[in-house]
């Protein structure tokens, strides 16, 4: 791509304002140009008929981009309500569920004290009579306690585990609230400012998620000067 062409006619700055035609800025001749291979990217080098170069870039000078800074919160206030809500949402959801497993363990250790002592009873009975010699006792009543006991003590361990993880769970939720609290003073880049080289003045302002400004020549409309952008920084220029 051709970023700077002579007048072949006086020397000055030319600018294309169609397909291969250009004219002069400064005394307004218009000439055509067609190079056998145009380039499709962007070439430093300058393009002049008379062998002089249009301008030069004072790279010494050169003035980056000033980066626009806001506040997170400013920037995007809903993604914090939103995110805020859906939190708080969970931990009220999470406690009710800790609360009904709190209840499931505490009958669940009650029972199986309950059972467990009843199959104890059996137990002792059925060994007495046989240590007696009386008419034996049957045995399943004190095996199916033991059964009970059993699946009633797997409910209170099983109940246990829940609560622990959803300990860990409502924990985890408040600690992303902290950390929501802490984003929200973050300061974040929301794009930058073009500005002129010679007087600082904003030519213009792109956003992150956009292209920069394209390169080339620009007119700065604070002080009349001109000056070239390239690769998005400004540049005082020198024309010969």
């Amino acid at each position: 791509m051709i970023v700077n062409m002579s007048c072949p006619k006086c020397g000055g700055q030319a600018s294309e304002y169609d397909e291969k035609k250009w004219r002069c800025l400064k005394c307004g001749n218009k000439f055509i140009y067609a190079p056998e291979a145009p380039s499709q990217t962007f070439v430093q080098s300058n393009i002049n008929i008379h062998g002089q170069a249009a301008f030069e870039l004072d790279v010494q000078n050169a003035k980056e981009p000033v980066p626009k800074t806001v506040n997170r919160f400013e920037h995007d206030p809903n993604y914090f309500y939103l995110t805020y809500a859906e939190i708080v949402k969970n931990i009220d959801a999470c406690r009710k569920r800790l609360s009904s497993h709190k209840g499931s363990k505490l009958i669940a250790l009650s029972l199986s004290i309950v059972f467990g002592v009843l199959a104890g009873f059996y137990a002792v009975r059925v060994f007495q009579k046989h240590a007696l010699g009386e008419e034996k006792a049957s045995p399943f009543p004190a095996i199916i306690f033991c059964i009970i006991t059993g699946l009633t003590i797997r409910a209170f361990l099983i109940n246990r585990r829940e609560i622990r993880e959803h300990i860990s769970l409502l924990q985890r939720y408040q600690q992303k609230i902290a950390n929501l609290d802490l984003e929200k003073q973050e300061v974040i880049t929301v794009g930058n400012y073009t500005l002129c080289p010679y007087c600082d003045t904003v030519f213009d302002y792109v956003e992150s998620d956009n292209p920069p400004v394209q390169d080339g020549l620009k007119h700065c409309l604070g002080c009349g000067k001109q000056f070239c952008i390239a690769h998005g920084n400004s540049y005082p220029v020198r024309f010969t």
